[in-house]
């Protein structure tokens, strides 16, 4: 199953498009070529499209792991995201995006952030859809889709790690963490 058009407008593309009024943030799959004209200058064009194309490898490489070109040490990660390929959900869809972006294109997350977030999360889809048999509600669908656009916006290595790692209930393996989390 994957994410559909509307989700990804909703949830990632929207991170993208910068304005001065978050009110007027609200992007749809049918508005989406008006906005985009409306707000990509001709000097914004060339990178907002080469971040698209970035965007897109990651996406199919979260989607399709065995595309995705991974080092052997990063075999977990690839692990984590066939697994959430298998349980069908697609709600964390920005966050893991962003998680990835900010490990493979920035670099402000290393290895071990990246793999302790992914794992979290498929853990947490785990207990919820195939221990539990529930399906997540609308309620975690714009969480992961906040802590995408947080982990987009987050200026350094330490701001990325208190997205991904914050104190407390944002994340939502975090209820779970003390079971699940290695060492």
């Amino acid at each position: 199953m994957r994410a559909s058009l509307a989700d990804l407008v909703e949830n990632h593309l929207t991170k993208r498009i910068k304005t001065k009024n978050p009110a007027s943030d609200e992007v749809t799959a049918k508005t989406l070529f008006k906005v985009l004209k409306r707000r990509i200058t001709a000097d914004q064009a060339s990178p907002f499209l080469d971040a698209l194309v970035e965007d897109a490898a990651l996406y199919r490489a979260m989607n399709e792991p065995e595309y995705g070109k991974w080092a052997k040490e990063e075999k977990e990660i690839a692990r984590a995201l066939s697994a959430l390929v298998t349980l069908r959900v697609v709600q964390q869809t920005p966050c893991v995006l962003s998680v990835l972006r900010e490990y493979r294109v920035t670099k402000k997350l290393k290895k071990k952030h990246v793999e302790e977030a992914i794992v979290a999360i498929e853990k947490f889809h785990f207990l919820f859809t195939a221990v539990t048999s529930q399906r997540s509600s609308g309620g975690v669908s714009e969480m992961y889709a906040a802590l995408g656009r947080r982990l987009f916006e987050a200026k350094d290595t330490n701001d990325a790690v208190k997205v991904i790692r914050p104190s407390g209930e944002n994340f939502p393996a975090n209820s779970f963490a003390g079971g699940l989390r290695k060492g």
